[in-house]
């Protein structure tokens, strides 16, 4: 069975850090995930029953929004933490907490850069939330009540003028957020899922996506395009990449790079093409591998 690779190409340019983080080769520090997380971590959040850890043990996230998380701690609070460390942490966390391939459905737009897109969240959350931000970044977080009272709580600590902001003075913004918006935001995105919980014992291992994989795209510019992309497997659920193909007009691409796989599904590449350095999120499932690439 043949299997495919959906790519969406863009030549625009993103100056992206967190893409630069998740994508580059990684040596993988000597520490393992847990040292870090004792020795690095356990400074601020506080050990709990079972190994857990305050704040990071309840909440899962993307790639990206780990990535994230501790980007912030490192500019708010004066973490030192090693490039190396910090890969091994995001790459800890996303495989232990991060979101099932159903979590993410109809909010990859925000995980593959695509600008242009036009949210439809419901009108309260829209005005209290996604005015600032965009919805898909609530979307992809998962969290109990007691996180989310916590998420609403830092805003107004960390922004004070909040509350004086268009679609924030008209109203009575901090109680709407506790007494309305908390509930609504834990059970729609609730830290237990049972589709997190089926996907870690019936995900696939990142050897499969070994082999060819047949893709086709568009480039703005280039036009159509089609090609093969060979993966072959190495440690850590990494993946050495190779790319050969042509654009609609016969002009042949080549392209090689490396990826690395998140959650079991979480396709993150860097492949220099014709030596232009292309990003890949792309979401690996079943005999289908389908998301973006761009130009870095």
């Amino acid at each position: 069975m043949k299997r495919k690779l959906r790519l969406r190409l863009s030549a625009s340019l993103l100056a992206i850090a967190t893409c630069s983080a998740l994508h580059a080769p990684s040596s993988f520090a000597a520490r393992d995930a847990q040292s870090i997380l004792k020795e690095t971590c356990q400074g601020c959040h506080t050990p709990e029953a079972g190994g857990a850890l305050s704040r990071i043990s309840h909440q899962r996230k993307t790639p990206e929004g780990w990535l994230m998380s501790i980007a912030r701690m490192q500019v708010m609070h004066g973490l030192q933490i090693s490039d190396d460390d910090r890969r091994t942490l995001v790459k800890f966390l996303a495989d232990t907490q991060g979101l099932a391939p159903s979590e993410t459905d109809g909010v990859r737009y925000a995980l593959e850069r695509r600008l242009n897109t036009v949210e439809h969240f419901d009108e309260q959350t829209t005005q209290m939330c996604a005015r600032c931000h965009s919805g898909a970044r609530i979307a992809l977080q998962r969290r109990p009540a007691q996180e989310w009272e916590r998420l609403v709580n830092f805003h107004l600590g960390q922004w004070p003028s909040l509350e004086y902001q268009a679609l924030s003075r008209d109203r009575e913004w901090l109680p709407t957020a506790l007494k309305e918006m908390v509930p609504l935001l834990a059970q729609r995105y609730p830290l237990d899922n049972p589709a997190w919980k089926a996907w870690q014992q019936a995900r696939p291992q990142a050897a499969a996506l070994a082999g060819d994989w047949s893709f086709s795209g568009h480039l703005p510019g280039k036009g159509e395009l089609a090609g093969v992309m060979s993966v072959s497997a190495g440690e850590g659920d990494q993946f050495k990449v190779s790319v050969k193909g042509r654009y609609a007009d016969g002009s042949p691409f080549n392209g090689q790079g490396s990826a690395i796989l998140y959650s079991g599904y979480e396709w993150r590449g860097n492949v220099t093409v014709d030596g232009v350095v292309m990003r890949q999120v792309l979401a690996a499932q079943g005999n289908t591998l389908q998301g973006r690439m761009f130009e870095a």
